[in-house]
C-alpha cells in the first residue's frame, strides 16, 4: 500500500513516526521533503504543499492530510492570523477539486 501523508508539522511524531509505521507494515508513506516542510516559526508554503500533493497523490492508495497544514502551513501558524478565511476556504476548495480528479 502507498499512503501519502501531509503531516501537521515537522515534529518527529507527525513526520517520522508515520513513515516508520508504514515501513514496519511493509508499506510506503510519502511525506514532503525537508525543503517543503515548516521550520517551527516559518510555516510551509501553500505552493510547496500543492506541488507535493499534485506530485504524490496520483497512484496513491490512501491519503492522510492535515487540514491545519494545508490551510495554514503548520499547527503553530493555524493559531495566528496570517491566512485569511477566504484563503483557507479556497485551499479547501482546491483540495476538493483535486480529490474529484484523483
Amino acid at each position: 500500500m502507498r499512503v501519502v501523508c501531509l503531516p501537521l508539522d515537522s515534529r518527529p511524531c507527525n513526520l517520522l513516526f508515520p513513515q516508520q509505521l508504514a515501513r514496519w507494515c511493509g508499506d510506503v508513506c510519502a511525506v514532503p521533503d525537508a525543503s517543503e516542510m515548516d521550520d517551527f516559526t516559518r510555516p510551509a508554503s501553500f505552493e510547496s504543499t500543492r506541488t507535493f500533493l499534485e506530485r504524490e497523490l496520483p497512484g496513491a492508495d490512501a491519503a492522510v492530510i492535515s487540514i491545519d497544514r494545508l490551510c495554514f502551513g503548520s499547527l503553530l501558524a493555524s493559531r495566528e492570523e496570517s491566512v485569511s478565511e477566504s484563503e483557507a476556504l479556497g485551499r479547501l476548495a482546491w483540495l476538493a477539486g483535486l480529490r474529484r480528479s484523483w
